[in-house]
């Protein structure tokens, strides 16, 4: 995997983490809060990249190369819920910030990292360089989300409905090279 292609994968990550971010902050949360948010989502979206790298790494030696179609349509199934979850929602609003509430954010954000991680494993790609550039990001992209919060609100869903579409492409991009 490349580095523009682990950045563009991170991004679209990350664009949720941005996403959620910009609503938190549509509220004014203190310092404190945006830092730890910012942190936690970084954290978790590495560690679910890395876990599904590693699972999907796993079930491919266990199960073989049938499998080679698993990573593009494991990619496209996000893009499309990245899709569907932007026309769904709504005004949304996270009215405390208490630490548990910035966990179940942070898992929230990450279970598409879970995937991505996945179909990387079935790729036959793990890789620390990818798993560091998607934390980075997701970090990066929520201290945006905060800082530019009230303006990006406006926007979720759009941004959203983008990553799950540039989801879908790499899928049949994946699809088309093998």
């Amino acid at each position: 995997m490349t580095f523009w292609q682990s950045l563009s994968v991170a991004g679209v990550l990350g664009i949720d983490c941005m996403s959620v971010a910009a609503i938190m902050a549509s509220t004014k949360p203190g310092r404190s809060v945006v830092f730890l948010t910012s942190t936690l989502f970084g954290i978790f979206q590495s560690s679910m990249a890395l876990g599904g790298m590693l699972g999907g790494s796993f079930l491919v030696s266990q199960i073989g190369n049938r499998l080679q179609l698993v990573s593009p349509l494991i990619l496209a199934f996000i893009g499309v819920t990245m899709i569907g979850k932007a026309q769904r929602s709504s005004n949304r609003s996270l009215s405390t910030y208490g630490i548990v509430t910035i966990v179940a954010a942070s898992l929230a954000v990450s279970l598409d990292a879970l995937g991505i991680g996945i179909a990387m494993g079935f790729a036959g790609i793990f890789s620390l360089t990818v798993v560091l550039i998607i934390g980075s990001v997701a970090l990066l992209l929520s201290l945006i989300g905060f800082a530019a919060g009230l303006l990006l609100a406006r926007y979720i869903n759009f941004t959203e409905a983008a990553g799950g579409i540039v989801l879908i492409f790499l899928a049949v991009a994946m699809i088309l090279s093998t």
